[in-house]
């Protein structure tokens, strides 16, 4: 683990971060490569601020992960525009913050289910659709009854 109480992380832009033991050993990534490196880890994610925040809140909240919602605090925080979603799942995923990457994911469910429809929900993600017309209507024969 992490020999001191705080710890510095550097991206790859040579920005330093301080971020304390605690806040940083969410990360699996960061815990590893601490141990390996001697407390000095390398993070090359744009958005690591975003994800010390995150994890800051969890220590503070005493790790407690509510699977069910968001809290009112998180809920704020995710609420960014889809560039800057993708960059913390990205981060997430490469520091491997289980709790960040639960979080992203639950505003990426909150988002499709506010969608009406694929189209809306095609648009939103800028997904293209890969279905000829028919293929699509038959697929909506199939499954009429999910209302798709």
């Amino acid at each position: 683990m992490l020999s001191s109480k705080n710890s510095a992380l550097e991206s790859k832009d040579n920005e330093i971060f301080e971020v304390e033991e605690s806040i940083a050993i969410q990360s699996e990534l960061i815990k590893t490569m601490a141990t390996m490196v001697n407390s000095k880890a390398y993070v090359n994610e744009r958005n690591q601020m975003g994800c010390w925040k995150q994890a800051n809140y969890h220590v503070e909240q005493n790790n407690k992960i509510v699977d069910e919602e968001l809290s009112d605090w998180e809920s704020k925080f995710f609420e960014v525009d889809m560039d800057d979603l993708h960059e913390l799942f990205m981060a997430a995923n490469y520091l491997e913050i289980e709790s960040l990457l639960n979080g992203v994911a639950k505003r990426v469910a909150d988002i499709i289910k506010a969608c009406m429809n694929v189209e809306v929900i095609r648009q939103t993600f800028g997904i293209n659709n890969d279905f000829a017309a028919q293929q699509e209507e038959e697929i909506r024969k199939l499954n009429s009854w999910n209302h798709i």
